[in-house]
């Protein structure tokens, strides 16, 4: 029998997992519908780490015996970014979230995870369907980690979200999940940002003195939150996990998944200004700080509106590269991003939405 892929669908939890070994456990909306960009295969990638006993003593040349040590899972897809949805991502990503209403609405704000405390970013559930009742795809993916989000704004269109999770490697079929009462529609409901409600601010370092605004100048932007985790230590011998209990044979699967480095980069096009002062900034290695700022439609009855706010606290050019769009001359820089000891801060993002919580 065949399937036809644009019936495939995805899910993750509305809130991460209590800890990083449990999954989500079915309830009504404990998962929110993720539409993909660009549904091509699989989303999840599940992968065994198989060894052979080939070389060994065991007077053939060939492999006589295998077994798996141990699985791994991964995750990629690309998704508009909606002032609601987003904010999951951003969680996942950067590790820590302090809500507060305001008005009509609720911000939120995201910081990079403070690894004094937890080395464990919150860990997401993954629903994947296909034809469920064909015989198709019907699996829990749970314990995925963001290894990376990326924001991007070009022309006219949707800003565009990529994000990357690592899993435990575990999959299990999906037995008592319901997608019709256990995973929260989307379509329809969300508020997404556009290019065209994109600016950027730059001023001085520190407290963003005597900002330019970029926003008729600006043509394109992208932002990137990377984590790098500690992945092949998640498989801890003395508290294993077995994908079939009590088999070690089969293989066992990550019991945790510590962050141990984060990178941000950024870079964004405008057209050429008179005398190009960002060429002076490079060469002068000024100190700088940016604020990138998606301005949306009303929350309600207002004032409030859905908005997003990137921060760089602290940063100096590290290249520039001067090009052309449509016949008009462009310059396009990208900035070292640097930890504000001013600020105490590197990075953060505000949202603000009609979301109440990401963690309840």
């Amino acid at each position: 029998m065949a399937f036809n892929n644009l019936d495939k669908k995805l899910a993750m939890g509305r809130v991460p997992q209590t800890d990083y070994v449990t999954p989500t456990a079915a309830a009504a909306n404990a998962f929110v519908e993720q539409i993909a960009r660009e549904p091509d295969g699989s989303f999840w990638t599940i992968e065994p780490k198989k060894m052979n006993n080939k070389g060994q003593g065991t007077g053939n040349r060939w492999a006589t015996e295998s077994w798996v040590e141990a699985w791994d899972s991964s995750l990629q897809f690309g998704f508009d970014a909606s002032s609601q949805n987003l904010g999951r991502h951003l969680l996942a990503a950067f590790g820590s979230v302090a809500s507060t209403t305001q008005g009509a609405g609720f911000k939120h704000v995201f910081r990079p995870l403070d690894t004094k405390i937890s080395m464990q970013l919150p860990a997401y559930s993954f629903l994947e369907l296909l034809a469920e009742g064909s015989g198709g795809i019907s699996s829990l993916f749970p314990s995925g980690v963001c290894e990376k989000l990326e924001l991007a704004g070009d022309g006219q269109g949707r800003v565009a979200a990529t994000v990357n999770y690592r899993g435990s490697g575990k999959e299990q079929a999906a037995t008592g999940y319901a997608w019709a009462t256990h995973v929260q529609k989307i379509q329809g409901t969300q508020n997404y940002f556009f290019n065209t409600q994109a600016d950027i601010s730059i001023g001085g370092y520190p407290g963003n003195t005597s900002p330019v605004e970029f926003n008729c100048d600006l043509e394109s932007w992208r932002f990137a939150y990377s984590n790098t985790l500690a992945a092949d230590a998640g498989y801890r011998p003395g508290c294993p996990e077995f994908v079939i209990a009590g088999n070690p044979e089969i293989g066992v699967v990550r019991t945790e998944c510590l962050l141990s480095d984060s990178a941000i980069e950024a870079e964004w096009t405008f057209r050429l200004r008179a005398n190009d002062p960002a060429l002076g900034q490079l060469k002068n290695q000024t100190p700088l700080e940016a604020a990138i700022t998606l301005t949306g439609a009303v929350i309600g009855a207002g004032p409030e509106v859905h908005k997003l706010t990137i921060t760089l606290h602290y940063f100096k050019y590290a290249t520039h590269v001067r090009g052309v769009k449509d016949g008009i001359a462009t310059v396009t820089i990208t900035p070292d991003v640097i930890y504000s000891v001013a600020d105490s801060e590197i990075c953060e993002v505000e949202l603000v939405n009609n979301v109440t919580s990401y963690t309840a």
